[in-house]
This record gives structure tokens, sequence and C-alpha cells, in this order.
């Protein structure tokens, strides 16, 4: 029931700590409307979307510019956290998805902190009034004169007689236009890439180990002829229900098939390295057992932990610190750091805790959606990327700081402050990271599926917790806001990864091509990734 604070880090030396998620979005917004001292514009990302032509001619001519003819986006920007111009418009000009992952109190709390002024000025409504469209009919385009106030509708002093831009016209009517022509205005061309069940020759990449060291289900076919779509969504339902989540018509309507999730994954989860439980078990005492989470950014390291912290428990070891309970955050040389560094590092919490007590759980990502999680938040992985191009393996025009169009962009890892890894692409840091963990032979390891913590979860978790000594207790379920899938929750992250049409965002035929030839082949096999 506490409110939970936010610290933003916005240099290396200035740090900015509020209420929440709410106080950072009145505090931030309300500096600069509050200006008296420069003049400045404030737009709404949405307008750029369904007002684009209009605000641009306001932007550039306020600075004395003048905009281009046939002004418009591109399908493959306004990218909406990755999924382009199509899920930007699918995203924000409907309202299913804009309360996704809050709870009543959230709403409650938001409803009384957010800044009522600031959200009348920008036409912003709040939950509980249901109209036809969240955001008004014509763009709010505000600006300053620094001889003038600031709008009175936004609470800070009285308005200026003439230079603000205020729209008017939110009120037009459209009784009788049905909803196809209401839609012939946000119309955009999109190409899409079907997914194949066949493999596909790849080459590079480093050597697997003996197929006996992994355990791979090969049930991919199960026939689902003659059965309906709501019946082929109970157990994708289940999962959410079990969550704590309602079923809502809206929510419904996202949930992904049994059938679409087993085309992608198959129908069983894959975990390599349950043949080196045994020999955990023999070498570590379960007193001293522990298992910490590992794997490159992106791939639910954060969820596992939670998971394990919460389901997970050795015998007599159930009260006291992580490392006394034995479910650590991440292994001691850290989760992201490559297995390399094992005994060559300690992250700070790490220091003291014997290495080889430790069962490192590996998770992994299909490579497609794992390479647009890192477009959306890239951490200590550094290359030139813009939004017009990005999964960017092969430069094109967009890629205006690589020299020249058809090369492969490299990537540069720092994963400490002396330690720098660099990659021949995003798809050589996949191959190379996970590689060395596969390749692993002198101790225990597991490596798992994110998609599997997501689909089969207990099964998963029960695996994991046997294999180090514990055991998992009842009712193993993931919660509403777990699996955040950079921020939307476990809806969001059922949603993006039981459905095929958002694997491939971003990524232009010559990425897809270089794909298709570097990606390791028998690590794609081995964890039931398909091509497309």
């Amino acid at each position: 029931g506490k409110t939970v604070g936010v610290n933003v880090r916005f240099q290396n030396t200035l740090i900015g700590k509020f209420d929440s998620l709410v106080g950072l979005w009145n505090d931030w917004y309300g500096d600069y409307i509050a200006i008296d001292s420069f003049p400045r514009l404030i737009i709404r990302f949405e307008d750029l979307l369904f007002h684009l032509e209009e605000v641009m001619t306001q932007v550039c001519e306020c600075a004395g510019g003048k905009v281009k003819k046939n002004v418009a986006l591109i399908s493959t920007s306004a990218k909406a956290e990755g999924g382009g111009l199509l899920s930007a418009i699918k995203r924000y000009g409907h309202e299913k998805q804009r309360l996704d992952g809050m709870t009543e109190k959230d709403l409650d709390y938001a409803k009384g902190a957010l800044n009522e002024d600031m959200m009348k000025a920008f036409g912003y409504s709040y939950p509980e009034v249901r109209v036809h469209t969240i955001f008004q009919k014509a763009p709010t385009i505000k600006y300053h004169n620094t001889t003038s106030n600031i709008v009175a509708e936004v609470g800070i002093g009285d308005p200026p007689e003439s230079p603000i831009i205020i729209t008017k016209n939110n009120n037009e009517n459209h009784n009788g236009m049905d909803e196809v022509n209401s839609k012939t205005s946000n119309r955009v061309t999109t190409i899409e890439y079907h997914n194949s069940t066949n493999g596909i020759d790849a080459e590079g990449g480093k050597d697997i180990p003996p197929e006996s060291l992994i355990s791979i289900s090969k049930n991919n076919n199960e026939n689902h002829d003659g059965m309906d779509e709501s019946n082929d969504k109970t157990r994708v339902r289940k999962i959410l229900q079990k969550a704590g989540m309602q079923i809502t018509p809206e929510v419904e309507s996202v949930i992904p098939t049994w059938s679409e999730v087993t085309s992608l994954y198959g129908s069983k989860p894959k975990i390599i390295g349950l043949e080196t439980c045994a020999a955990y078990r023999k070498s570590v005492p379960v007193t001293d057992a522990m298992i910490g989470p590992a794997g490159i950014f992106n791939t639910g390291t954060n969820l596992l932990a939670k998971l394990l912290n919460n389901q997970c428990v050795f015998p007599n070891r159930s009260e006291g610190t992580k490392p006394q309970r034995g479910m650590l955050w991440q292994v001691p040389w850290g989760k992201h750091t490559p297995v390399s560094l094992r005994l060559k590092h300690n992250h700070a919490k790490g220091v003291g805790i014997i290495p080889s007590n430790v069962l490192p759980i590996v998770t992994i990502k299909d490579p497609y959606h794992w390479m647009g999680s890192m477009c959306r938040h890239s951490y200590a992985a550094n290359w030139p990327h813009s939004d017009l191009h990005c999964p960017n393996l092969i430069s094109n025009e967009h890629d205006v700081f690589v020299r020249g169009e058809g090369k492969t962009i490299g990537v540069n890892v720092r994963y400490q402050k002396t330690v720098t890894g660099k990659y021949d692409s995003l798809v050589g840091l996949w191959n190379d990271w996970y590689g060395d963990y596969i390749a692993i032979d002198s101790f225990p390891r597991l490596i798992i599926r994110f998609e599997d913590l997501l689909f089969h979860l207990e099964e998963v978790m029960t695996q994991v917790c046997e294999c180090a000594g514990g055991k998992v207790k009842k009712n193993v379920a993931l919660i509403s806001t777990s699996a955040k899938a950079e921020g939307g929750g476990l809806l969001s992250a059922i949603k993006r990864y039981g459905h095929e049409k958002q694997r491939l965002d971003g990524m232009t035929e010559k990425d897809l091509d270089y794909a298709k030839g570097a990606l390791n082949e028998d690590m794609m096999k081995a964890f039931g990734y398909s091509y497309p």
C-alpha cells in the first residue's frame, strides 16, 4: 500500500528523486510549462501520429522555417517500443492497452496525483471518462512568448491575448461516418514476414556440445484440427487467470492461441544442462547450495530472480538473506558478465560467495525478439542505431552514423570499466555470449528459455529448483505485473511473445538475410527457435 518512488539518473552526477512515476511526469513537464525566460513549444506525441502535417507546419514556422511538401510518416517510424508505425497507431489509437498492468489502487492514486490542469491542457482524460477517443480530434500545441505569461488552462498565470496557439476545433462531427471510412486517413502499407517451420541453413558460431548434453522435446506438431479459437486460448487464459488477471473482452482479444505458441516454441520447454544436476547435488551440500540467474540484457533475469525467491526453497533455509536462503539475485560474477570472467570478477554483493556453490540458471530469448528488445533498452551495449532502423544488422540510408550502406554494424558492450566486448553485430553478441555458456563442461549450469517462463512456468521452475536440491512451493504462478516486457506487465509479455507479428519489427530484408546466415544454426535448433 505504499507509494513507489522513482529515481532518474539524468547525468553522472545529477539524480532526480520523485514520489512515483506520476510525480516524474508532473514535475518534468511542469517545469517546462512554468518556463517564462525563453520560448518553447510543448506538443503531444499522439499528434505526431494523427495530426502530423498541422503540427510540423506550426513547429517549423514557429522557428522561421518552412515545411516541405507531402509531410508524412514512414512505416518504420514512430516505433512505439519497437513495433513500427502500425504498432504505434494500434497502441495509441485504441484505449484497450492504456491501463495494462495497473491495479485499482494504482488508478485511484493516479487520479488524485496527476496534475489536473496539465491533463486538461493537453486533452488527456482520466480512465473513468469513457469517450470514443482518448485524445482531442485536433492537436493541442502551446508555446510561450517571452513577453507573455503561461496559458491559464495550465494553472500558471493569465493567458496572453494572442501568441498562444490553441486549436479550438475539437468537436468535429463524425456522425454517419462508418468505421471503415473513419480509418482511411491512418491507413499505412505493411509488409508481413511469415514464419516457416522448416530449418534453414546457417553458418558460423561456436561449436555445440554433444547431443547428449541437450534436453530437447521433439513433439512440436500437435494436431489442433477442429479446435475453435476460444478453446485454443484456454491454456494461455488459465496462465493469466492464475496470475490474478481478470479476463475482460479486451484481454481476451489479445490472448494468443496455444497453436500460435506451439508453432513458435514447440509444445514442451527446452532446458540445456539437466544431465549435470546430479553432479551438482553430489558436489555441493544442500546447506551450501545457491541458485543464481544469468543472461544477457533483456532476457528475463529479473523475472527469474523474483520467481526463484518467491517459489523455490531449500530444506531448512526458508528465512534470512538471499545468500542464506540460497536464492541469489544474480551469479556472483555478474548476471550479464560473460562466463569467461567467472573466476576473475565479482559484483559488489558477490564477494565472499564461492562460485562453485552457485548453480547458474541462464535465460535466453528468441534472437529476433531479443534484438527488438535491445533497440528499446540497449543497457551497456553500444552501436549506432535510431528509431528509423533497428534492429539494424546491415546499414542503409537511415544509419547516418555508419559510413556507407550495406555494411555490418558492430556492437560494443562495456561489461566492466576495464572490460569491453566487441562483436560483429547484435547477432554476433547473441551467438558468442550464449555459445560460451553452452560450451561449458567444467561446472554444472542450466540454460532455459525466457518464453518458457511465460508458457511453461511450473514445469521449468520445478526442474530448476529440484536440480539444485530445492523444492518448489505449491501454486506456482506468475503475477500480473511480472514479466514486464519493457514495461507492459504480464499481459503485454504474453501478447508480444505469444504472437509472431512483432517478432521482425524494424528489420529490413537485408537484415533478415544476414541474420539467417549468421545466427548459429545449432543453437537455434537446440532452443527450438525458427528462422522467418
